[in-house]
């Protein structure tokens, strides 16, 4: 056992340093890992700093490109200025062109008379040769004549004087003769543009007339025109177009007082119908109301009244005096003397207009056993021409009907609908009840 021992001590030994030797490795690598660990962390943080750099290189890209885009854009918009210019110098270079051509052609047309001239002064030189030659020999008649000569330049002087004036005179009669003239064909044109004939104004024209009246009256009106101010050239279409919306309007404000005076006729007719119709409706429900209170009450009287006089405005005031009672308000009433004054106006508004039945939910709970005869006395009288279907739990109600519907619980949790004939029942018993249905 001792040999078995040591040689177990002995595996035991040597697994234990197998595992020391695997647990050295173990932390060997773990070493490594941790410092393959760290140079990630480092690459990791060299990493995120890049990636923070690139983004803020991005960033920087994108405002650069945006400034960029907004230069181009600019640059777009000149260069379409340019082009624009572009365009606008080479018409304006074509239409200089065209004036540089049209210039050059009256050039041309200009230099021919010039020409013409020049070869007519090359054929008067021999005329003019001999006309010096004529002169000299006429020099000597010319010097006899001399002192007459003298004597015609001063007559010749006192007729320049006379036809400088007579220059100017004239000169002047042309600039106000072509005055007149351009204001004449004005005239004329105006005159021909509105339809008029010059002889037919001119023959109206009284034979008194004068210039300077007419300039004093054109003046005058010149006055009055400046005082109108600047002439507005779209004041005759919005005339005509303000004519025409008048015309619009006033056809449809016709139209709208023959709508309103219809209108108003209707409303009269209504007026004067629903009055009619208010007053024979209140009358009606008076009376019935005035019939059914005392029943209901077994005396004193009811009535109702208007507030106002008039039919359409008036509000209705319910007037109720119970037996030995001098109430002055409605308020002033019990709850059964309220309730039997409701149940007054119910059955007096419903005489006026009665409907195929009538349902009644516990009407009668606030009334008494003696309130509640008169009730029943009042509905069994009523139920000759309608069907009353009363919800109740009043035993005095029940004993009215003639059919009996209400809902038994013989079980605990188990609804049971129980229904009976009344008038079987009393026909068995010899007596007969009026037609009304009562559920309990």
């Amino acid at each position: 056992e001792l040999e078995t021992v040591r040689v177990e001590r002995e595996e035991t030994a040597q697994a234990l340093r197998a595992a020391q030797d695997a647990l050295l490795a173990l932390e060997q690598q773990l070493q490594r890992v941790k410092t393959e660990r760290d140079q990630l962390g480092q690459a990791l943080t060299s990493a995120r700093q890049a990636e923070a750099e690139a983004r803020r290189d991005e960033a920087g890209a994108a405002r650069d490109l945006n400034a960029l885009s907004v230069r181009e854009a600019g640059l777009r918009s000149a260069t379409e200025m340019a082009r624009r210019s572009a365009v606008e110098m080479q018409d304006q270079a074509v239409v200089l062109r065209r004036r540089l051509v049209d210039a050059q052609a009256r050039l041309a047309q200009a230099d021919a008379p010039i020409r013409e001239g020049q070869i007519a002064a090359k054929g008067c030189e021999g005329v003019v040769r001999d006309a010096t030659e004529g002169l000299r020999q006429r020099r000597d008649a010319l010097a006899a004549a001399g002192g007459r000569m003298e004597a015609a330049q001063h007559a010749l002087q006192a007729a320049d004087v006379q036809c400088d004036a007579l220059s100017s005179t004239v000169q002047a009669a042309e600039v106000e003769l072509a005055a007149a003239r351009s204001r004449w064909e004005a005239l004329d044109a105006q005159l021909r543009e509105a339809g008029l004939d010059a002889d037919a104004i001119e023959a109206r024209i009284p034979g008194a007339a004068t210039i300077e009246a007419w300039e004093r009256k054109l003046a005058q009106l010149a006055r009055r025109i400046e005082k109108f101010g600047a002439v507005n050239l779209a004041a005759i279409p919005e005339l005509e177009e303000t004519r025409g919306r008048v015309t619009y309007l006033a056809a449809q404000r016709s139209d709208l007082e023959q709508a309103l005076a219809t209108l108003e006729e209707a409303m009269r007719k209504l007026d004067h119908e629903t009055r009619d119709l208010f007053r024979s409706t209140f009358d009606r429900v008076n009376l019935r109301f005035r019939e059914c209170c005392p029943r209901l009450f077994g005396g004193g009287q009811a009535a109702l009244e208007r507030t106002e006089d008039d039919w359409l405005a008036a509000g209705i005031r319910v007037m109720v005096q119970p037996p030995g009672k001098r109430n002055a308000s409605i308020q002033a009433l019990s709850g059964g003397e309220k309730a039997l004054a409701a149940l007054a106006l119910l059955f007096a508004l419903f005489e006026l207009n009665p409907a195929p039945f009538c349902l009644l939910d516990e009407v009668e709970a606030p009334l008494d056993d003696s309130n509640v005869g008169r009730f029943c006395a009042l509905v069994r009288d009523m139920s000759q021409r309608v069907q009353f279907i009363i919800i109740t739990h009043n035993k005095v109600t029940m004993e009215l009907a003639e059919h009996l519907h209400g809902v038994t619980m013989r079980e605990p949790g188990v609804s049971r609908l129980v229904s009976v004939d009344m008038r079987e029942a009393e026909r068995l018993a010899g007596t007969e009840a009026p037609a009304v249905e009562v559920g309990a």
